[in-house]
């Protein structure tokens, strides 16, 4: 592909960037959309097939009509750009599309030339639907199997409102597994008398997903569908007979709401019209309509399906700001829909539709990862959310808004459902990450050292200043805690024994003799210190506030993410006199030092790219445009450039080096299933990375019972 920049009409375009620019307006675009928009600029005023433009765009790998519309949509809305009277792309009946506004030179200057000037404005898009899975399987089954299996504890939010005082739920639960088998059992639904669970089910990597109903009393269970195609999120009717669900297929005909009925196994599709694209479904309580989450043009809509009529209405008008709403579900009254409203793909929070007075309620003020929501039997939403390091199950009271943790004994606990009994379902993520050793010499993985593999977690790897020694975090005690070995050889030797607090994060000293991390407990953050002889350890920062990623600087400041602004931005704090200051105004997340440069990287919460800025302070500018908040954790500054890791689509992640001379990427290496445990570590002589990747991931249901004295 041509990266040379183009104009277009007042657009600049520049291919190598992936951005479009008019004026002091900046869009970051998806790869793919960039792609699209050169096939067309290389061809225009004559118009490109689609199936040229699919060749071009994916290489020739098989995908549908559909996607390819979809990302023409997408292409469009980042262009202001209309279909029916369009500036720029045309569709051309039975052919394709063509670019009307004729490329031309370019006026200098353009985003090339400001890396040492204060970045423009800069908007990037998000993760569309046409972007996720080349088979038209849509973002259902890849988030539920990839992104929510690789688990964002590092999404935590800002701390809770004051009318959100958080405190442990006082009932405590009990778990038994329901289910475990191989592969990815997920979206669990308990039936209406609570005596058998629907379920999707896929065994392998290789397979499809289908749904499955089992008895609480039986070990078996019963297939239901059998199609081509991902099944998931089945949800029943209140009498027992029908289950909904959707379905992800090879095209639009074999993508939607479909209807299962259990006395014959006859299935149904919903006519839903042209929003195929749905997400997530449940019923109204008298069995009379259905309330789903469709996408158009990257956004999320919540529709209301009656089933005698026939037609949808819409319910709710989505933010301007953000993605959407999704996940809408009735309470049992049927009087109001609580649903999640995104404001990015991996935060989001809660809200209350009141059906007949179409008042809106805002229920939590996270920004947070929130996996699934259900309404439990005292008549309060039970959700699944990253707010604090890590996962876990959270419940809101709707009536007064506030939130409490539920203490129940689960590791990344997702997607619940709750039965009037007072029990609920869940499905519990499990994997085995590894730290791995990437030569980038030759782009070869191995497992150096050796020793450092187990059955348990491992991750966060960080070489010390001289690189002899590496420091890790692993539960293989049966709780996370910090360990060191020698590069070379020797055996691991544990540094803290905390026995109960879930470490996030660390970071060496400037002299090597001792470590700063952050701990995280029952809704809570803190900042500790340990001798890495000794093992003694010193409280160095905790308030309500929540606190991420500590990096220790050269100049002996501790940095590290904060809220306590009311938006995440850096803060540092000087160990010795507890001195507490801002680094950022403009947004930050995760920060660390440049190797002798005197600057200090970070990336944002929500947005995209790598910041730098002094380290003694002063302007910020982005040096990185196309690394995803997703990967936010995965990147690490390099003697000449940057190492991060970005998602190539079909081809899969890849690690990739940014070089600073040439202000690109000149080298990429692949990658394969990179760890939900974030953290890249250089090897102080720049010839290797450390690197997570996961060796093994399921997901099973569990059951959790109120526990009785």
């Amino acid at each position: 592909m041509d990266t040379a920049p183009f104009s277009m009409g007042r657009y600049l375009v520049f291919p190598g960037l992936n951005r479009i620019q008019a004026g002091d307006r900046v869009v970051t675009i998806e790869p793919k959309m960039m792609r699209a928009l050169v096939c067309l600029a290389e061809h225009a005023p004559n118009p490109v097939t689609k199936d040229e433009l699919r060749v071009f765009i994916w290489g020739g790998y098989e995908v549908s009509e559909s996607v390819l519309k979809h990302l023409i949509w997408d292409l469009r809305k980042c262009l202001g750009d209309k279909a029916r009277t369009p500036e720029f792309i045309e569709t051309v009946p039975r052919v394709g599309y063509r670019l009307i506004a004729v490329p031309g030179e370019p006026s200098p200057p353009g985003p090339e030339s400001s890396d040492q000037a204060e970045s423009p404005t800069v908007e990037h898009t998000g993760p569309r639907a046409s972007d996720s899975k080349i088979r038209f399987k849509w973002q259902a089954p890849l988030f539920l199997a990839v992104a929510v299996l690789l688990v964002w504890w590092w999404r935590p939010a800002p701390a809770p409102s004051p009318s959100q005082e958080v405190a442990p739920n006082p009932v405590r639960y009990a778990v038994t597994p329901f289910t475990s088998s191989p592969g990815l059992e997920i979206d669990p639904a308990f039936s209406p008398d609570g005596k058998r669970i629907a379920f999707a089910w896929r065994p392998n990597m290789h397979a499809e997903y289908d749904l499955y109903l089992r008895d609480l009393a039986s070990s078996e269970p019963v297939r239901m569908t059998r199609a081509p195609g991902d099944d998931l999120a089945p949800a029943w009717s209140p009498d027992g007979r029908m289950i909904a669900f959707i379905r992800a297929g090879a095209g639009a005909e074999e993508t939607g709401l479909f209807m299962y009925e259990l006395a014959t196994g006859d299935i149904s599709r919903v006519d839903t019209g042209d929003r195929h694209l749905i997400q997530s479904v449940d019923w109204s309580p008298d069995g009379e309509s259905l309330v789903f989450a469709f996408q158009v043009e990257g956004r999320f809509h919540l529709g209301l399906w009656n089933r005698t009529k026939g037609d949808i209405q819409l319910p709710v008008a989505p933010s301007e700001r953000g993605l959407g709403d999704r996940d809408p579900i009735f309470s049992p009254e049927g009087d109001r829909l609580a649903f999640l409203r995104t404001w990015s793909p991996w935060s989001g929070d809660l809200f209350l539709y009141h059906v007949s007075t179409r008042e809106l309620t805002r229920l939590t003020f996270d920004h947070a990862g929130i996996v699934g929501l259900t309404w439990d039997s005292d008549g309060g939403l039970v959700f699944s959310s990253d707010r604090t390091p890590p996962r876990a199950l959270w419940r809101v009271d709707p009536d007064r808004a506030s939130v409490q943790w539920l203490p129940v004994p689960a590791k990344h606990p997702h997607k619940p459902d709750a039965h009037d009994a007072g029990g609920f379902v869940f499905q519990e993520v499990s994997c085995d990450p590894n730290i791995m050793s990437l030569n980038l010499a030759d782009g070869v993985l191995t497992q150096d050292p050796s020793n450092l593999a187990s059955t348990r977690l491992e991750y966060h790897p960080r070489y010390d200043g001289k690189g002899v020694g590496l420091a890790f975090i692993s539960d293989r005690t049966g709780a996370t805690e910090i360990w060191l070995q020698a590069t070379a050889n020797g055996t691991p030797r544990r540094v803290t024994h905390l026995h109960g607090p879930f470490i996030a994060s660390f970071s060496w000293s400037p002299s090597d003799s001792e470590i700063v991390f952050d701990t995280h407990e029952d809704g809570r953050a803190a900042l500790r210190i340990v001798s890495t002889e000794a093992g003694e350890i010193r409280s160095l920062h905790a308030d309500n506030h929540l606190v991420v990623a500590p990096f220790w600087a050269s100049n002996g400041w501790i940095y590290f993410g904060s809220n306590r602004s009311g938006d995440w931005q850096i803060w540092r704090k000087h160990p010795e006199t507890d001195e507490l200051e801002p680094v950022t105004t403009q947004g930050g997340f995760r920060c660390v030092e440049g190797v002798r440069d005197g600057r200090l990287y970070f990336h944002k919460r929500d947005d995209r790219g790598i910041w730098s800025m002094p380290l003694a302070g002063g302007p910020a500018s982005c040096v990185v445009a196309d690394l995803d908040p997703v990967n936010g954790m995965d990147w690490i500054p390099g003697h000449e450039g940057i190492y991060y890791v970005r998602d190539r689509g079909r081809r899969g992640l890849e690690l990739a080096f940014h070089e600073f001379s040439k202000t690109q990427v000149t080298r990429t290496y692949p990658i394969f299933m990179l760890s939900p445990y974030p953290g890249l570590s250089l090897s102080p002589d720049g010839s290797r990375i450390l690197i997570g990747r996961v060796e093994a991931y399921q997901s099973d249901l569990i059951l959790a019972r109120r526990a009785t004295d």
